[in-house]
């Protein structure tokens, strides 16, 4: 049996945009499995984001698909209806229902994200059947639902928690009312409850553990690859780049969200220059969409090399 498609309503469509076989029933449970064991159901990955594109979830979400190809695992992935598909082995792409041709969501949260989490977590509910799925991963938001449905059903759920929800949206809040922050650790706090266990992005753990410290918690830490250079392909990016001279390079590479903290990195530039007169600060993630980093002193750092700003590359290129 191969899946190619489900027709979920008139008007909407959960595609599935990589065909892979599927076993008819799952295997009987046995108390130890070696690695070569592997069971028949798949794991469900939920995440709500456009994948693929080369940004920060996203990138997760396809190592972690990797490395379960590797252990020889079959992966259906529910997700957003935007993005480009990827081949990993045993992996089958799910998309949700796009009613407003969205082309594109921008990082962190927007309306555009809200209203895409609708006819995700529609196509979850229809997905998620006893005896299909031996886990369930569910990345940020996604992990709401998600808990409902695997404590229905008696499946395991992982929380992959990119980032605390609440923190984030108590920074929405005009006014900063303490009950606004309180209601959303309550909410937190359900969800880590109802998990299996919690795998986080590093540092979060801290916080988990402090909310519940009975669930099980583990930290994400993804190795970069490194990439060959030689001096030659070096220098000339430092030429390319307007990099004089030899001096250090402190480079950051993501996105320029508020949350990730470059106005105080920008603010603190003028203190290391002090010390190391020939550094230079190199941020790549600038996007049009975006804007540029809106700080008072980003101009003058700029026309004095201090500081240089890059548009988002793709990834092949950061490689460099």
């Amino acid at each position: 049996m191969t899946q190619s498609g489900e027709r979920l309503s008139s008007g909407s469509v959960l595609e599935a945009s990589v065909s892979v076989p599927l076993s008819a029933d799952p295997a009987p449970a046995v108390a130890r499995r070696s690695v070569a064991e592997v069971p028949a159901r798949r794991i469900l990955v939920v995440a709500p984001q456009p994948f693929y594109e080369d940004r920060g979830t996203p990138i997760a979400v396809r190592q972690v698909l990797q490395a379960l190809g590797e252990l020889g695992r079959a992966v259906d992935i529910l997700t957003f209806p935007i993005g480009s598909d990827v081949s990993v082995p045993g992996l089958s792409i799910m998309r949700s229902a796009n009613p407003f041709g969205f082309r594109r969501v921008p990082i962190g949260l927007s309306l555009r994200k809200v209203i895409l989490d609708l006819p995700l977590t529609w196509a979850l509910g229809r997905i998620v059947v006893p005896g299909r799925y031996s886990c369930i991963h569910a990345v940020e938001e996604a992990a709401f639902p998600a808990a409902l449905l695997a404590r229905r059903h008696g499946i395991p759920l992982l929380y992959d928690m990119q980032s605390s929800l609440a923190e984030q949206l108590t920074r929405l809040d005009p006014v900063g009312l303490p009950v606004t922050g309180r209601a959303l650790d309550s909410l937190e706090r359900w969800l880590l409850r109802r998990s299996t266990v919690v795998v986080t992005s590093a540092g979060l753990a801290v916080r988990v553990k402090r909310m519940v410290p009975d669930v099980p918690v583990r930290e994400w830490h993804f190795p970069s690859a490194p990439a060959d250079s030689t001096p030659v392909g070096v220098q000339s990016l430092r030429d390319e780049l307007g990099l004089s001279g030899t001096g250090p390079v402190v480079l950051y590479s993501g996105s320029f969200e508020p949350y990730q903290g470059l106005p105080e990195l920008i603010g603190a530039i003028p203190a290391v220059r002090e010390r190391m007169p020939d550094v230079t600060f190199v941020l790549v993630g600038a996007e049009r969409a975006n804007g540029l980093i809106s700080h008072a002193g980003v101009d003058q750092l700029v026309a004095s090399g201090a500081l240089r700003i890059v548009e988002r590359q793709p990834r092949e290129t950061m490689a460099r």
